[in-house]
């Protein structure tokens, strides 16, 4: 079946601690070999969404809280296409 790749955000200090650019070049990388394997795989970018660039989105360094969801679900749903409520 169909398949998507999913890249979530992370909080602001865990980017500005172990993003450097380095890895995130070898990221970048990775998400383009990955789509030159299966180019028919849908990729969903949450990385970039501007509005999670705060601490206070997040309930630790990785995971998104209640009001980060909030921002999250939509622009998730978006990505997919997938009609919101």
């Amino acid at each position: 079946g169909p398949v998507t790749f999913v890249v979530v955000p992370v909080s602001p200090t865990y980017q500005q601690e172990f993003l450097t650019p380095k890895v995130s070049e070898e990221f970048e990388a990775a998400l383009a070999k990955l789509h030159q394997l299966c180019p028919q795989a849908s990729l969903v970018r949450l990385d970039g969404i501007p509005a999670l660039q705060s601490d206070a989105f997040f309930s630790d360094l990785l995971h998104i809280n209640k009001y980060g969801q909030q921002i999250a679900t939509p622009a998730f749903l978006s990505q997919l296409g997938t009609p919101q409520p």
